[in-house]
C-alpha cells in the first residue's frame, strides 16, 4: 500500500518497510493484522514487564509542534521516534500513538510489536538516541478537495541497540548503529486540536542522493 497523496504529487514509487529501522529484527513473531481502527493502551494502564527499562523518561511534545508550519510538522516526525525509542525500551506507546494515524502502517506496526514483545517479557536497549536529519519539506494543497498536507523527506540514524528475552542478554541480537537514507512522512494537521498527524511514514531508494 503507498499513499495516493505521495504517488500523485510526489512521484514516488518502490515504496518498501524496513524492519531494520525500529529493531524488529529480533524477534520473529507472525504479521499483524491491524484493523481499520486501533486502540491503544493508556500510558498509566500498561505497566514494563520486569528487568526492563524503568528509569526512561517519557518525551514531550515540544510546543513548537502545535505550531501549522515545517517546524511544527518537523518536530512532530522528531517526537514521534522518541516515542519508539520509548515504547522499545518500556513498552508504552502512547507518546508514539499519539501523533500517528491509523493509516501510518509503519507507525502502527512498529507500535505494536514493541507492546507485544514486552508483553512477552523481552525488551530492547539503545546505546543513546535516534537522530533525525531533515532533508525538506514540501507543503501541498489539493484545492478540489480541500486538502492540505506536508511531506518532510528526512535521514535517520538508530543507536546501537541490545535485545533482551526473558531478561537475558541475547548477544547475536546486538544491532549495530545504522543510518538509513530516503525516508519521507506525510503529516497533516488539526487546527481544532492544534497538533500534526502522521498518515504515512515510507522509504524510496530515488530519495537517496
Amino acid at each position: 500500500m503507498t499513499s495516493l497523496k505521495s504517488s500523485r504529487f510526489l512521484g514516488l514509487a518502490g515504496m518498501t518497510f524496513s524492519a531494520a529501522l525500529v529493531g524488529c529484527t529480533a524477534q520473529e513473531a507472525q504479521p499483524l493484522e491491524l484493523e481499520e481502527t486501533v486502540e491503544i493502551v493508556p500510558l498509566e494502564a500498561h505497566e514494563s514487564e520486569e528487568g526492563s527499562a524503568q528509569d526512561v523518561a517519557e518525551p514531550e511534545l515540544p510546543e513548537v509542534a502545535q505550531q501549522n508550519s515545517p517546524e511544527g510538522a518537523k518536530a512532530t516526525l522528531e517526537y514521534f521516534w522518541e516515542g519508539i525509542d520509548y515504547v522499545r525500551q518500556t513498552g508504552h506507546a502512547q507518546p508514539a500513538a499519539s501523533v500517528s494515524y491509523f493509516t501510518c502502517d509503519m507507525c502502527t506496526e512498529s507500535i505494536f510489536r514493541w507492546q507485544q514483545i514486552h508483553d512477552a517479557g523481552s525488551w530492547a536497549t539503545l546505546d543513546g538516541a535516534t537522530e533525525i536529519e531533515i532533508v525538506e519539506t514540501q507543503s501541498y494543497l489539493d484545492e478540489e478537495n480541500q486538502e492540505e498536507w506536508t511531506a518532510v523527506i528526512f535521514n535517520v540514524t538508530e543507536p546501537a541497540s541490545d535485545f533482551y528475552l526473558d531478561g537475558e542478554l541475547v548477544e547475536d541480537e546486538r544491532v549495530a548503529e545504522t543510518t538509513l537514507e530516503g525516508w519521507w512522512a506525510e503529516l497533516t494537521y488539526n487546527e481544532a486540536q492544534q497538533r500534526w498527524q502522521i498518515e504515512w511514514i515510507d522509504q524510496d531508494d530515488e530519495l537517496v542522493d
